[in-house]
């Protein structure tokens, strides 16, 4: 038996009862908060303590939407130019000529994270940087890709590929012949294909962790945990098994867009849940994407874009039959669906499914997650509510980064551009 006494001030988010002087905790659980004497005498002669004198312990932050592996490829696996001023293109090239300079038995290189907008804007020939070997520029939002020659190769991305995805996702030139960059779909399908080992997952993963423990989270949701490679699931539960996971993670696994047989897809996960969950890693839903990101030009809105008329994004998961169909069988197997959607009309979309598939359930509480809601009509913040169905908003995503702004304002309008992200419409409105 483990017991434990937490000296302090504490902060115990009770509205009634919000500070207190000690805590015990007895075998990893919280059983009296309160006064300093009375934790010790309940704790007994043998109990350990941790005194932080006049220092402040919280609850630990929770993070509603993540991807743990991709976040720690790009802290310690890719060359990372979030912190580089949009035009600052000789210190891009700087960053990746040092990154490759490093890790010169890397068959694909990366830099990720370029800050803002779409990566075919920026006038940077990646072949001037690197032309022997495939290099990849991956943009913040995860959604969009800048490829050199070499990289278009090696992914086999050609004018046929460019009409199979729709040039919305594949750009080209004026010869139809890709330009480089691309979006969605095919970024999905060339991240798994870029080599790395199961224990290059793992290290991911530790990193990721390193990273959210250091900045105060305690638990995270995982939210498409394979978007590396389906290795990721079992990584986790061998880091589990290991002892070396500090922080829990409740995991989402992805479907595929239009779920040819949803039922099949649910099945599978549920089986993956038996396999792999415990205590640290816990698989407790599905993943699916409805639409892109507005900087992409993908987010799906009910009105077409005002620089593209008669375009409203892009549509990823759009069958309603099928989406009902997986809430209806996930539901059955305890399991919720969490969406990526940034659009009005993706969001339209997916409160219309949930409501018919809480008609067939019954289940007003399944717990359904709609993450990122960058812009949603004011029906459906109420009837996010009315469904019981939860609000994943980014805080951080909420600040008007010039650039980005200036885009979205291009893209739908300064009205709808000022109302991104609407976070206190969803308190006020009682969503989760």
């Amino acid at each position: 038996m483990k017991k434990t006494v937490i000296l302090g001030n504490i902060i115990t988010v009770d509205e009634k009862r919000p500070f207190a002087k000690a805590a015990f905790v007895k075998d990893g659980v919280f059983t009296y908060i309160g006064d300093a004497e009375e934790a010790k005498k309940i704790a007994g002669d043998d109990a350990q303590i941790l005194d932080y004198g006049e220092n402040f312990i919280y609850p630990g932050f929770l993070e509603a939407h993540s991807h743990g592996c991709l976040a720690g490829d790009r802290a310690i696996g890719q060359a990372n130019l979030s912190q580089v001023r949009l035009t600052d293109y000789d210190k891009y090239r700087e960053i990746i000529k040092d990154f490759i300079a490093k890790n010169p038995n890397k068959e694909v290189y990366v830099a990720a994270d370029v800050t803002g907008v779409q990566t075919c804007a920026l006038p940077i020939y990646l072949d001037e940087i690197c032309s022997d070997k495939p290099l990849i520029m991956h943009t913040g939002s995860g959604h969009s890709m800048l490829l050199n020659t070499k990289a278009l190769e090696w992914a086999g991305i050609n004018a046929e590929y460019a009409k199979k995805y729709s040039y919305d996702q594949v750009h080209v030139d004026e010869n139809g012949e890709p330009d480089g960059y691309v979006c969605e779909a095919p970024v999905f399908e060339i991240m798994p294909k870029i080599p790395k080992s199961f224990d290059d997952f793992k290290n991911f993963l530790l990193a990721w962790q390193d990273i959210a423990i250091k900045k105060g989270y305690t638990a995270v949701s995982d939210a498409g945990v394979e978007f590396l490679s389906p290795q990721v699931t079992k990584a986790y539960y061998e880091l589990e098994e290991e002892g070396k996971l500090k922080i829990r993670t409740y995991a989402y696994l992805m479907v595929p867009e239009n779920a040819e047989n949803p039922k099949a897809e649910v099945a599978r996960i549920a089986a993956d849940r038996a396999k792999y969950s415990n205590e640290y890693f816990h698989v407790v839903g599905v993943k699916a994407f409805l639409d892109g990101v507005i900087e992409a030009h993908t987010g799906w809105q009910i009105d077409d874009y005002l620089d593209t008329p008669g375009y409203h994004g892009l549509e990823r998961f759009n069958d309603h039959d099928k989406m009902v169909e997986l809430i209806v069988a996930a539901d059955k197997e305890g399991l919720s669906v969490h969406v990526h959607s940034i659009g009005n009309g993706a969001t339209k979309f997916m409160l219309d499914c949930i409501e018919d598939a809480e008609k067939i359930t019954g289940d007003m509480d399944q717990r359904n997650v709609l993450a990122h809601l960058q812009f949603v009509r004011e029906e459906d913040i109420q009837r996010m509510a009315k469904t019981n169905s939860i609000a994943a908003v980014p805080p951080l995503w909420s600040p008007k980064e010039p650039n980005v702004y200036a885009q979205e304002v291009r893209y739908v309008g300064k009205e709808l551009a000022d109302k991104a992200y609407p976070i206190k419409s969803f308190f006020d409105a009682g969503a989760n």
